[in-house]
């Protein structure tokens, strides 16, 4: 089975007390109906504690999720942020990697995905990766 194919992007970033409430638009962009099972964002710089989803998303079919994400916002770039989503895919479950480029914008985090890559929970038992 391939991979599943997501397209995902930022769609609004807000103040959210002392955390920024992200709010991603994830694009079913693959040949199967995937379930959304959570989100979060380990980077030191831009981190989020897992947020658990139960989102089913048909081929072509579009969602939006929120995830309130702590910001270091004293540096104008933060590099190689990512955002990882769990999904299942199939009867198999996968792990998403959404690369991000943060840029600080008058005191505003703006993330722009610059990569995605899935592979296979547990992947590094097997090379079932895939990158686009």
């Amino acid at each position: 089975m391939s991979a599943p194919a997501l397209d995902v992007q930022c769609a609004g970033c807000e103040p959210a007390g002392e955390l920024w409430r992200v709010r991603w638009r994830v694009r079913n962009t693959g040949s199967l109906a995937l379930r959304l099972r959570s989100l979060d964002a380990p980077h030191g710089r831009f981190r989020a504690a897992a947020a658990d989803h139960e989102i089913d998303l048909a081929p072509d079919a579009t969602a939006h999720v929120e995830l309130d994400v702590r910001v270091d916002v004293s540096e104008e770039i933060i590099e190689n942020a990512f955002l990882m989503i769990r999904s299942s895919y199939g009867d198999e479950r996968w792990l998403t990697l959404v690369r991000t480029r943060v840029e600080i914008a008058d005191g505003r985090p703006v993330p722009r995905t610059t990569a995605i890559s899935s592979q296979r929970e547990g992947f590094s038992r097997d090379t079932g990766g895939h990158e686009r």
